[in-house]
């Protein structure tokens, strides 16, 4: 008589499999998703750099902020518009609204400028602080210009 042997995996232990798989992507998923918003929002602080140093050259000469938003290429497709507040006496508020349909994030992220001073006199941008609103998440916006 021979050996009957069986090959192969029973059905249990291809249910065990799929749970931890079920569960390794239940969490990774929501991490994921997390990490590409907050890539996006960090690509809207890196998009405006060039605005906001411009911004700061007026503020610092003590012409105010007015700067034309209009010369700026401002090329994402997670983005669908930036304005900022560039009028003499203004704080220089830059706002960044996304696109919903291609982006991550919803809503819009406010730069606005912390100042040693006023806008009307000689003074200078120190950094920049950042804010949501319509809707966006506050723990997508980037580490570095969070309020404190």
């Amino acid at each position: 008589m021979g050996k009957n042997t069986n090959s192969g995996f029973t059905l249990i232990e291809l249910m065990i499999v799929v749970a931890i798989i079920s569960t390794l992507a239940a969490i990774a998923l929501p991490a994921y998703q997390d990490y590409t918003a907050r890539a996006q929002a960090s690509e809207g602080l890196t998009i405006t750099a060039g605005l906001r140093t411009d911004m700061a050259e007026q503020v610092t000469t003590g012409t105010g902020t007015t700067v034309d938003v209009s010369l700026y290429d401002f090329n994402s497709r997670y983005i669908q518009a930036i304005t900022a507040n560039v009028e003499p006496g203004e704080d220089g508020a830059i706002t960044i609204t996304w696109d919903e349909d291609s982006s991550a994030l919803g809503g819009s992220m406010i730069l606005t400028p912390t100042l040693d001073g006023t806008v009307d006199q000689a003074s200078r941008i120190s950094g920049w602080t950042c804010s949501v609103a319509d809707g966006m998440n506050t723990a997508h916006l980037p580490g570095g210009c969070r309020q404190q």
